[in-house]
């Protein structure tokens, strides 16, 4: 599979962006097979992204090492692989960027893939009702619509040349953090079971 016309990028970006932050750059594998993909990178604020377009966020251009603030930059799975891969690759993307660099916050410009209108007031009105396959993807785990970004995708008619800025607030970043913890927990009793070991969790107290 691969992106429509005018919304993917080369292999020399991608290679790219693995080179400046290799350990931002995650990849779902389902029998040697890869089924999914997702971009990142850091920023030092939300305040970085004004003025800029897909193509420059592509290239992590304001990637910044000691950044607090995760950006999605792109992510695309095969859904008839993995239904729920895209959840798995956000959750497993954010509780890294939690765990390995301390960051207080989660965004990302993401777009519209089913929007059939012709004119921004449409657009705007459609974004509102969270309709939208991709958006609703985000707000189901508590991401929070901030604005219309316009002139961010100039090579994507379908969204009028727009992209939607998303923020994922510290309840959602901490709901997701948990619940990577929570499967990581059950994944390795599991495994102790599974090698004839037992395994005693005690609760701590803060």
């Amino acid at each position: 599979r691969r992106w429509r016309d005018g919304l993917g990028m080369s292999a020399q970006v991608i290679a790219h962006r693995i080179n400046v932050l290799p350990e931002g750059q995650f990849v779902l594998v389902l029998i040697r097979e890869v089924c999914g993909v997702l971009y990142t990178q850091l920023l030092e604020s939300d305040e970085c992204l004004a003025n800029l377009t897909f193509e420059d966020v592509g290239m992590l251009r304001n990637h910044l090492p000691s950044g607090k603030v995760l950006q999605l930059v792109s992510i695309a799975v095969d859904v008839d692989k993995v239904p729920d891969g895209g959840n798995l690759l956000r959750n497993y993307a954010v509780s890294t960027a939690v765990l390995k660099w301390g960051v207080t916050g989660v965004l990302a410009v993401t777009r519209c893939s089913a929007f059939s209108g012709g004119n921004l007031e449409e657009y705007q009105q459609y974004i509102g009702l969270l309709c939208d396959p991709t958006l609703y993807f985000h707000a189901s785990a508590g991401a929070k619509i901030k604005c219309v970004v316009h002139g961010y995708r100039a090579r994507d008619p379908t969204n009028l040349g727009c992209g939607v800025l998303i923020e994922y607030a510290l309840p959602a970043m901490k709901k997701i953090l948990y619940e990577r913890l929570e499967t990581d927990l059950v994944r390795i009793m599991s495994e102790m079971r599974n090698a004839g070991s037992s395994v005693l969790i005690k609760p701590s107290t803060p």
